[in-house]
């Protein structure tokens, strides 16, 4: 018993500022380290609500709107839709700016599409979502007409064709 509580005498512990969920990938590479008073170990995060982020390719960026519904189907629960709206838009990809590419990286035909992103906020009263989940989502788009449609087909044929 002595040497068990000169042990815990000189342990510390862990406070967390406020409720939530650890965050941090790898919390055991802390195990066995000093550390000081007031050094940051882990991010918690707040699971209350939780943000989500659409990642759209080049050619459904266009689509993308801000306050526009959104059906989410987690892989995890497909039976379960959760409907939120886009709240905002990213209109430049990911990965930087495309002016400042040298034209070979731009033209080369193994280079995968842009990838835009779009955001939104979901409730989480129950707790039941986590962060690092995915998921299919089904965002309501502008009505497009019969010759809408066919031009988008007919696209989407010529480039499969002339540039792929």
């Amino acid at each position: 018993r002595a040497a068990a509580a000169s042990g815990a005498e000189t342990r510390g512990f862990v406070v967390a500022p406020r409720e939530g969920l650890v965050l941090t990938s790898r919390p055991r590479t802390w195990i066995g380290r000093s550390v000081s008073a007031g050094d940051s170990l882990l991010a918690i995060g707040r699971t209350d609500s939780l943000d989500v982020l659409l990642v759209a390719s080049e050619r459904e960026i266009a689509d993308l709107g801000l306050d526009r519904h959104v059906d989410l189907r987690l892989r995890a629960e497909p039976g379960h839709a959760v409907t939120f709206r886009v709240l905002a838009v990213d209109w430049s990809p990911r990965g930087g700016p495309v002016l400042a590419r040298p034209t070979a990286e731009l033209v080369n035909s193994e280079r995968t599409a842009e990838r835009y992103v779009a955001r939104g906020r979901i409730a989480n009263p129950g707790r039941e979502l986590r962060p690092g989940m995915t998921g299919i989502a089904r965002v309501e788009a502008a009505p497009l007409n019969l010759l809408q449609r066919a031009g988008r087909f007919y696209a989407r044929i010529v480039r499969a064709d002339f540039w792929l």
